[in-house]
């Protein structure tokens, strides 16, 4: 009786998991959104502003748990369908600028950091929300937008090839490998 108590707790488990599985391919094509936020302000006001959007051949990041966060930072970056409202990507992270705001000198000056974010490229409508959290994970501010992707405004990166470049070392499958470019 336990055994077949546990192969059914087993496979209800698979069950559940198999059902809130995300399907990249539902939500997002095989490129990269780039989102390039300023965040600016001191240690007793913060404010959040759009900088770029940009477009860039494949998507090198996540494919599955996309809504999921392995690890939390200062800050989090929530994309949700715009028409459903779900949540279909989720990622943190930690900026210069959540740290820049614990020193002394985020008393008496006010300063702005450039910082890029790189997202599954949506097929259809999202919304974007960027929180920056304090050390107490309370929300020190937030900031949503909208994103189309068929937006004249957001720019064709690396569409047309990048001159000149040397490959170094190519993976025989490129879906589990990153690639760094440096100048």
């Amino acid at each position: 009786m336990k055994i077949i108590k546990s192969v059914l707790t087993i496979i209800l488990t698979f069950a559940a998991l198999a059902v809130s599985a995300q399907d990249f391919n539902k939500y997002f094509t095989d490129s990269t959104l780039r989102i390039d936020y300023i965040f600016s302000g001191n240690a007793s006001e913060q404010h959040i502003a759009v900088d770029e959007l940009c477009r860039i051949p494949r998507w090198y990041g996540k494919h599955q748990r996309l809504s999921e966060l392995p690890v939390e930072g200062n800050g989090q970056i929530t994309v949700r369908d715009h028409h459903s409202k779900e949540v279909i990507y989720k990622n943190s992270f930690s900026t210069l600028f959540q740290e820049w705001l614990s020193y002394p000198e985020a008393k008496t000056q006010t300063r702005s950091f450039e910082n890029v974010f790189l997202v599954p490229f949506p097929k259809d409508t999202i919304d974007v929300t960027v929180d920056l959290r304090n050390n107490r994970r309370e929300i020190m501010t937030t900031m949503t937008h909208t994103v189309a992707p068929n937006d004249i405004l957001i720019r064709h990166l690396g569409e047309h090839g990048v001159t000149p470049y040397k490959t170094l070392q190519t993976a025989d499958d490129t879906t589990h490998c990153i690639h760094i470019a440096y100048h």
